[in-house]
């Protein structure tokens, strides 16, 4: 066929997922791969809020023109650009990333990228906070090796915005000034919006019970990450 399809074993496909995936346009179509569990713990839900997050950075990134991620459990692709493109041959030694690796060659090359919004694929969360920090090290580590517009840019508005979240929220708890607590509400409104407008296009609106653990765990959780990525080495992975 025209279009090679990538997914991953252990994900569960909507019955329409291969018709928009057969319907779909541009030379690279991203779809999105949701987290979801049937588990009520904290650690389940905080994953699937992220993945909800990330699914709706997906979403507008790539529909407003400059495509930041790609998951490689949800991809369609021209099987002739792919040959021309030879996006792997300069990165064989990185151990993850082919996705976005794939993304950055089609964008370098002006090709055409576009979104799939109706049929997301979902996977499982993972079942200890070790085995989440292992798998979220080793998808951030390979960012260090792309040139993707806007990607290092997200990625540090991200932290700072946290990070701040974390300082006007102390602040406010010394001092009792309300500049500081407006700013922390301000902070929290804003990713519960894009929290809330992106679990209900998919129907997860359960996830919304948990945003205010997502504002509070989020900061530390980031920079944990940070610092696992700083001090990690590459290693090809069965189990994550």
């Amino acid at each position: 066929n025209e279009k090679v399809i990538t997914t991953d074993a252990d994900c569960i496909h909507p019955s329409l997922w291969l018709e928009e995936v057969s319907n779909s346009s541009g030379k690279l179509s991203i779809g999105l791969t949701l987290k979801q569990s049937s588990s009520l713990h904290p650690l389940h839900k905080f994953q699937e809020c992220e993945s909800m997050l990330l699914g709706g950075i997906t979403l507008g990134s790539t529909s407003l023109g400059f495509p930041i991620l790609a998951s490689g459990a949800n991809l369609s692709f021209s099987k002739k650009n792919f040959d021309k493109l030879a996006p792997f041959e300069d990165n064989k030694h990185i151990a993850s990333g082919d996705d976005m690796f794939l993304l950055e060659a089609m964008i370098k090359k002006g090709k055409s990228i576009k979104v799939r919004i109706k049929h997301p694929v979902f996977t499982t969360t993972k079942k200890s906070l070790s085995a989440y920090l292992r798998q979220t090290t080793r998808w951030s580590a390979k960012t260090a090796s792309l040139s993707i517009p806007g990607l290092s840019w997200v990625a540090g508005i991200t932290f700072i915005g946290n990070i701040f979240w974390v300082a006007a929220f102390i602040a406010w708890m010394l001092t009792k000034e309300n500049i500081f607590l407006t700013l922390s509400l301000l902070k929290f409104t804003v990713d519960f919006l894009f929290l809330f407008l992106t679990s209900l296009k998919y129907k997860r609106l359960i996830l919304i019970a948990y945003a205010p653990i997502m504002a509070l765990f989020y900061p530390f959780y980031l920079t944990v990450l940070i610092v696992k990525v700083l001090g990690y080495k590459e290693k090809w992975s069965s189990n994550d």
